[in-house]
């Protein structure tokens, strides 16, 4: 998306003669990035949430995506009225950018599905330890999710 974004900018600014098929070829581009984001995003979503949880997890990144586009739209119009659609695609280019940069340095590398954490010793959670693979006293592993059980993501020492 970044790119199609970027290549929209330059082709605003230096494609006059083939303007309207490089345009139709940014779009495309800029559609397969998004398609290439929102796929993977249901599957995390399904991954990480249980399923009475699903419903609520599906609606809040529902919303927290069309407040993105309440954001990005009003800025893209202001932006291409007041410096043109090549300035507009360099900022919504510049604002993609920093998106799948912050991704980057804040999911992590190692992301196994099922991870060993531990429980302390009240009786749904001595019930829950016998479920997975055992890890020693208290700890055990098995594909994590946050519910009533599991309320944060576990560290590295738990």
């Amino acid at each position: 998306m970044t790119v199609g974004l970027a290549v929209g900018a330059a082709v605003g600014l230096f494609g006059q003669a083939t303007e309207w098929p490089f345009f139709l070829l940014t779009l495309f581009v800029i559609g397969v990035g998004y398609s290439m984001t929102q796929t993977p995003s249901g599957c995390l979503l399904r991954r990480f949430a249980t399923a009475d949880d699903r419903s609520a997890v599906f609606a809040a990144q529902f919303s927290l995506s069309h407040l993105c586009w309440l954001l990005t739209y009003p800025l893209a119009g202001q932006i291409g009225i007041a410096a043109g659609l090549p300035a507009a695609f360099g900022v919504l280019a510049v604002v993609a950018l920093l998106g799948t940069l912050s991704a980057w340095a804040l999911w992590s590398a190692n992301d196994a599905e099922e991870l060993v954490h531990s429980h302390g010793d009240d009786d749904a959670s001595l019930a829950h330890l016998e479920t997975g693979e055992p890890h020693g006293a208290g700890r055990h592993k098995h594909a994590y999710a946050i519910d009533e059980l599991h309320l944060r993501w576990p560290t590295s020492g738990n």
